[in-house]
């Protein structure tokens, strides 16, 4: 059985090294594909198994591009591990899309601090902007983890700018999404209360307490059709 299982790996060997100097283009495309793959479903392992066989030249087969899908890919998880491997390979983390995105941009609604602050670290700009004006500090208003008000707070300390002139103010957007916490870290750090929030067209305060009244007119209205119905 074993022989056999050795009969097998030797030949499936032989046929990647076959793909590879006979047909160049399917291998670059299958093995781009198995590495995003990797990436994507944050297997670690697998990620690393394909590093190991070639490297930084392994990577540069794909170009600029697909290394930076990898990193956007890895950042939209939240996994430093992949975006470290990647990064001790000479991948980009600092690179910047056609439309704006970079690594940090797309970290800072994963809720993973630790990225957050490895990225700052690794020279990425906490006021960048994509072409939608979104900056790393409002995409962290987005995150659906405990960890988004930390990930806000080290933007912050890294000399995110709460105060934003054109795009979405920060303090608008946590108003929106009713994150509490969020709202009172943007005020103790200098949000203009009164900054107009370009959807609703009203100061994000004012916002939040028509947000409360409609909040509690429904509540009212909805005790009192349960009380009507019994």
């Amino acid at each position: 059985m074993q022989k056999k299982w050795a009969i097998v790996s030797v030949c499936v060997l032989l046929l990647v090294v076959l793909c590879s100097v006979f047909f160049p283009r399917l291998y670059r495309e299958l093995t781009r594909r198995s590495l995003l793959r990797a990436v994507e479903n944050n297997d670690i392992v697998a990620v690393k198994r394909h590093l190991r066989r070639g490297g930084t030249a392994y990577l540069n087969l794909f170009g600029d591009s697909t290394n930076f899908d990898l990193i956007l890919l890895a950042c939209a998880n939240g996994n430093l591990q992949i975006v470290k491997a990647l990064s001790e390979e000479g991948v980009n983390l600092t690179y910047s899309t056609v439309d704006g995105k970079t690594p940090l941009l797309v970290a800072s609604s994963s809720g993973n601090v630790d990225l957050v602050r490895f990225l700052l670290q690794a020279g990425n700009d906490p006021n960048a902007k994509d072409s939608n004006g979104w900056t790393p500090l409002a995409r962290a208003m987005f995150s659906a983890t405990r960890g988004s008000i930390d990930v806000a707070r080290e933007l912050i300390m890294a000399g995110a700018h709460v105060n934003v002139t054109n795009g979405r103010p920060p303090l608008a957007l946590a108003v929106s999404l009713g994150k509490p916490e969020l709202i009172k870290l943007l005020i103790e750090r200098g949000a203009d209360t009164n900054a107009s929030d370009p959807v609703t067209g009203r100061a994000a305060l004012l916002s939040l307490e028509q947000n409360r009244k409609a909040t509690a007119e429904f509540i009212s209205n909805y005790v009192g059709r349960s009380k009507n119905s019994n």
